[in-house]
């Protein structure tokens, strides 16, 4: 547990050679003083809590009594801290902050505000990486509830070194970081904390390069042309339906509305929260014949009627992407591979950065982009179409 005792500075006396009365916090390592506003002769120091004066000094009672109130509201910060659990990441400094401001700001539940920004979005499967990321915080700082100011740069670090002694990932670390930071940001956006609390100014997220994976072309034509099973050929097909709409995300495919226009328009439920610009795709021949294959009554796929949930249907189709892609002898064959490959030959046919992020649904980062330019889709259709085309009509040196 932190102490807490008073002591004479002799090293700053005042011009009658009285000295001042200072509180002495320590913790762990560290250390901090805070000033009394009391000057007195050294003959007069006893240094107790309650009896910092000896009985005999100028108005002893009256600055004894003072000087113990002091003492107890220091006192009684520590004892909420070391209850709480938090007291053990709190420097010397620390203390004395959260007992002189009160804790307004500091005392936020930041474990609270987590919950509350992993509630805004509507995919499950991003609410769970928040979930995640709260219980391992959570479990490094054994106790149910985190207060921001217990998050500082040093907790950080700390933290991090935890997650990597514990055999998490560079990768699966940087996500993690990465939840905590939005719910920091978030809370000053939200006026809930003030930006002082910020710990990432200083602390870098570490990212591992990742080889960015990909079907080879003649690889991306054997699962296209594949003479499969019935229900294996359906999940090729939405498949096939995601590289046809730019690598849509399944479970914005899933849940698409029927279309009544030659458009697709929709806002990605991955990024719904933050109020995004839809993304609007022109329907091309190849999607459409496996539109009509699979149409549904309210929905564009019919796979949205015959599952009661998108995570029931993403269990049925990830069981059966591995077994073809197994059966043709993949290393790997998992949804998104549609969209990395649509991106990749993308990028090979010399399309720009930016329209492959629009066509992708990514958000525009820049000023102009937000605000002032009405951007021309034809220019993803565009590129959709010069892709579609590529897989199509191949060049022989790409098989």
């Amino acid at each position: 547990m932190a102490k807490l005792s008073f002591f004479l500075d002799k090293r700053r006396p005042d011009k009658k050679g009285n000295l001042p009365i200072r509180l002495l916090i320590c913790n762990a390592s560290s250390t901090t003083t805070v000033s009394t506003g009391v000057y007195i002769p050294d003959k007069y120091f006893k240094g107790e809590p309650s009896m910092a004066l000896i009985k005999s000094a100028p108005n002893a009672k009256e600055v004894n009594a003072t000087l113990y109130n002091s003492y107890l509201t220091y006192f009684n910060a520590i004892l909420v801290l070391e209850r709480s659990g938090r007291l053990r990441t709190m420097t010397a400094k620390d203390i004395k902050q959260y007992a002189e401001k009160g804790n307004e700001t500091a005392t936020v539940s930041f474990s609270r505000q987590m919950t509350i920004v992993a509630e805004q979005y509507r995919n499950s499967g991003t609410r769970g990486i928040y979930d995640y990321a709260s219980r391992t915080l959570h479990e490094y700082m054994r106790t149910d509830e985190i207060a921001f100011d217990e998050i500082n740069y040093k907790t950080l670090c700390a933290f991090d070194r935890w997650m990597e002694d514990n055999g998490i990932r560079t990768n699966t670390r940087s996500i993690i970081m990465r939840c905590l930071r939005r719910v920091f940001n978030k809370a000053i956006d939200d006026e809930v904390i003030d930006q002082s609390l910020y710990p990432f100014r200083k602390f870098k997220i570490k990212q591992a390069a990742k080889e960015k994976e990909f079907l080879q072309l003649d690889k991306f034509l054997a699962l296209k042309n594949a003479d499969l099973e019935p229900v294996d050929a359906a999940v090729r097909d939405f498949f096939m339906l995601s590289f046809y709409f730019c690598g849509i995300n399944p479970i914005d495919l899933f849940n698409m509305p029927k279309p009544t226009t030659p458009e697709l328009s929709y806002i990605r439920t991955k990024i719904a929260h933050s109020e995004p610009q839809p993304v609007h795709l022109t329907i091309q021949p190849e999607a459409q014949t496996i539109i009509d294959k699979y149409a549904g009554t309210k929905y564009m796929l019919n796979f949205a009627e015959h599952y009661t949930t998108y995570k029931t249907f993403q269990s049925f189709f990830n069981k059966h992407l591995r077994k073809i892609g197994k059966e043709l002898q993949f290393p790997r064959c998992y949804y998104y591979l549609a969209r990395y490959t649509w991106a990749t030959y993308a990028d090979k046919l010399d399309i720009s950065e930016r329209i492959i992020g629009k066509a992708l649904g990514h958000t525009g980062t820049s000023l102009a982009d937000k605000r002032y330019i009405s951007f021309d889709w034809s220019k993803v259709d565009e590129a959709n179409r010069k892709v579609i085309d590529y897989v199509l009509n191949p060049p022989k040196s790409a098989c």
